[in-house]
This record gives C-alpha cells, structure tokens and sequence, in this order.
C-alpha cells in the first residue's frame, strides 16, 4: 500500500510539473507575438488536466486579449466551477 501512495504522488508531482512547463511555454509563445499557438496548446493542457487554475487563468487572459470574450467567459465558468472559493475567479467571471 505504501508503495502505491508513493507512486501516486511521484505521478502527481510529474503531471503538475508538465502542467507547469505547457503554462510557461504558452506564457513564451504569447510574448513572441504568438498567441493563437499559446491559446491552442493551452487548451491542449486543458483537456488533460482540466483542473489546473494556472492553466485556466492563462486562457481566460489570452482570450480576453484576442476580444474573444465568449471563449474567456467559458473558461472563467469552469475556473468557478474548479476553485468555487476563489473570489478573483468569481470575479472575472461576474465582469464578463
């Protein structure tokens, strides 16, 4: 059993880790101008790991900035959805 939770948090500590990476990349895409590629593999991350606040905030954000509000407000619900206690999320998501 004990092995079982240690291979379970390696595997967490790995996916949060590639969570992390696709964030950063998307984050350099952007800042070279490239921001339909930074939204596309940030949605790619998404849908593995629909959980990750990092990775939904950075879609609501790009998506704001390319005017495309119906998507941001979709991922603003789901962030809502994902961290119900999290007021900035609430937040943007009532300004949208």
């Amino acid at each position: 059993m004990l092995k079982l939770i240690i291979r379970h948090t390696q595997a967490i500590r790995i996916e949060s880790g590639i969570t992390r990476f696709q964030y950063i990349y998307a984050i350099a895409l952007d800042s070279l101008g490239k921001t339909d590629k930074a939204i596309n593999n940030l949605i790619n991350v998404h849908d593995k790991y629909a959980t990750d606040t990092d990775v939904l905030y950075a879609l609501i954000k790009l998506f704001q900035k390319t005017g495309d509000q119906d998507n941001a407000k979709y991922y603003a619900e789901i962030l809502t959805k994902v961290s119900p206690w999290d007021q900035d999320a609430q937040a943007i998501f009532n300004n949208l």
